[in-house]
């Protein structure tokens, strides 16, 4: 048996063990074949790395097979029965190793995601921003952090109900926060209908780009719900910037809190930076 250490090797692997894992059928069954192609031709990419012969293990849960375990050799032999049951093993070993891998990463997903839009929730968006906050110490680069929440929300969940206003949420983080940020960057939901942008590198002017780019956007599309448009939507932003507005987790959020509050009391649907270093704010629309 061997082990691939080369990109050659490991696509002759990768091929060879494709077809022997489609020829297995049922549970018990352990397949021994020679490598060799469709026409009974030895495998030419498998013979150049050596490998002559594939052993396949069904992995198998609950009675069903949901994967295999393909063994390559560089010299054909028959296994022995001691042989076939440590595969076997290995295999049912490989499986709840699979499996447990799967729970710890959907209890994960659960841990750190908002269960009804599928952003950051509040606890993941504390620990995402106090390690970015520490790399951005390091590295000497702004940090850009925009509050934001749905003017009027209250309104839509007394007028059209609190289904209606989850799902006017979900549109929004779906189809427009989540789409306005880069890959690096946070999209969290803060609490009710606020949420919380974080974006690394950016600094004031950057950040204020995506924030009326995200409102002129949310001001100009009409949301369906059960085949009627809302069209009145709209949303206040605030934005803070590390060091600048505050250079700890709690003071930055303060800050684009406070922006925020300013957006709403100035008139609703647009966007403040807060200047907390310079002792004012200035409204951005």
């Amino acid at each position: 048996m061997v082990g691939c250490t080369t990109r050659r090797e490991l696509a002759a692997v990768r091929l060879s063990g494709a077809l022997a894992a489609e020829r297995v059928e049922r549970p018990e069954q352990v397949l021994e074949l020679d490598l060799v192609d469709r026409r009974g031709d030895p495998l030419a990419a498998a013979r150049r790395v050596g490998l002559q012969r594939a052993i396949a293990v069904p992995m198998c849960l609950a009675g069903e097979i949901v994967g295999v375990l393909v063994i390559h050799m560089s010299a054909p032999r028959t296994l022995e029965r001691s042989e076939i049951r440590v595969l076997q093993t290995l295999a049912n070993q490989a499986v709840i190793a699979i499996e447990n891998a799967a729970a710890y990463e959907q209890t994960k997903q659960l841990a750190t995601t908002d269960a009804m839009t599928g952003v950051a929730n509040h606890r993941e968006l504390e620990t995402y921003l106090e390690r970015e906050l520490q790399r951005a110490r390091k590295t000497k680069e702004p940090l850009a952090l925009i509050m934001c929440d749905v003017d009027h929300f209250k309104q839509i969940n007394d007028t059209v109900g609190h289904p209606a206003g989850d799902a006017v949420l979900r549109h929004l983080t779906r189809q427009i926060l989540v789409p306005a940020v880069r890959p690096k960057d946070l999209v969290a939901r803060y609490g009710g209908d606020e949420f919380v942008l974080v974006l690394r590198g950016a600094d004031s002017r950057a950040a204020l780009a995506v924030a009326e780019r995200v409102r002129r956007t949310v001001a100009g599309q009409a949301v369906l719900l059960d085949g009627k448009a809302v069209s009145n939507l709209s949303l206040s932003l605030g934005i803070a910037v590390f060091p600048r507005d505050g250079d700890s987790r709690e003071a930055l959020v303060q800050a684009a809190d406070q922006a925020l509050y300013v957006a709403k009391r100035t008139g609703r649907n647009r966007v403040v930076r807060s200047e907390a270093a310079a002792g004012d704010t200035q409204l951005a629309s």
